[in-house]
């Protein structure tokens, strides 16, 4: 049996540019960030060809999503580091009111 899932925004349709192909895009984000994604996918693909000999655009694809995954991860990683960090910082506070 088929469910759906109720969104909790409305679909919205976007036409995009991405290196030089036009892609029909569905989504409940807001357009300003849908923008953005497509401005840095186009950017990085075109600057994975300019920088190397692939040609293929699958390929300048996959290079294209292992980085902006691997910049995702790297993200996790400093914001996991800032938690904990902030979290440290929160027990010597609690320590310091505790002392005086």
């Amino acid at each position: 049996m088929n469910k759906r899932i109720k969104l909790d925004s409305e679909l919205k349709k976007y036409r995009a540019r991405i290196f030089g192909d036009t892609y029909s895009i569905v989504s409940d984000e807001k357009e300003i960030l849908i923008l953005e994604a497509v401005k840095v996918v186009d950017t990085i693909m075109r600057e994975i060809a300019d920088a190397s000999q692939v040609v293929d655009p699958k390929k300048i694809a996959i290079l294209t999503a292992l980085k902006i995954a691997a910049r995702s991860l790297n993200f996790e990683a400093v914001m996991e580091q800032e938690k904990r960090l902030s979290s440290r910082i929160m027990n010597v506070l609690d320590m310091q009111d505790a002392v005086l």
